[in-house]
């Protein structure tokens, strides 16, 4: 089924969910790609208690420097409990409904969705299972510039920065 919604990561998310009808809900990007029994794995941990997690991410580029990004996303997911929206979250509908969805906003939905649930504490598991996600945005603006900018946007965000005043700087330096 397709949807209309607004422009937002958050907002078309939430409408999914909205509409979907099976007990686990799995968000992933749509230039991602996963194993084939990435569904058996997530429905396993669910079934071991998880209530929500993410798989784990490679890129679909063999530079070192993306090797590098890559396990420091696994790291992140192990040793701070925040999984990004590359990484295919997934997660109950009933832990979903809960928390009230990702929030509405325009960027850093993913981010803020871990940050919710580690404050109300409750970790993500990693299931071992790969998602090759797209690494065109590095090869497009730059390695280490764009890897640099993500990290700088995460920062101004816990720093309070508006998630709006943070799109704005994110398509800034998308455009050439």
């Amino acid at each position: 089924k397709v949807l209309a919604t607004p422009r937002g990561r958050g907002v078309q998310c939430n409408a999914g969910a909205a509409e979907a009808r099976g007990e686990i809900l799995l968000f992933l990007h749509c230039d991602s790609q996963v194993e084939p029994d990435m569904l058996k794995k997530v429905e396993r941990s669910v079934e071991a208690g998880a209530s929500w997690g993410c798989l784990r991410l490679r890129f679909d580029d063999p530079h070192p420097l993306m090797a590098i990004g890559a396990i420091k996303s696994n790291l992140r997911v192990k040793w701070s409990g925040i999984a990004f929206g590359d990484q295919g979250i997934f997660m109950t509908k009933e832990l979903f409904s809960k928390i009230g969805g990702f929030p509405a906003q325009p960027l850093m939905e993913d981010y803020q969705l871990s940050l919710n649930l580690k404050h109300i504490g409750i970790p993500p598991v990693q299931v071992d299972s790969v998602i090759t996600t797209s690494a065109r945005r590095f090869r497009e603006g730059g390695m280490l510039r764009t890897g640099w900018q993500m990290h700088r946007l995460r920062h101004l965000y816990r720093k309070g920065t508006p998630p709006e005043l943070l799109l704005e700087i994110y398509e800034k330096r998308r455009k050439p």
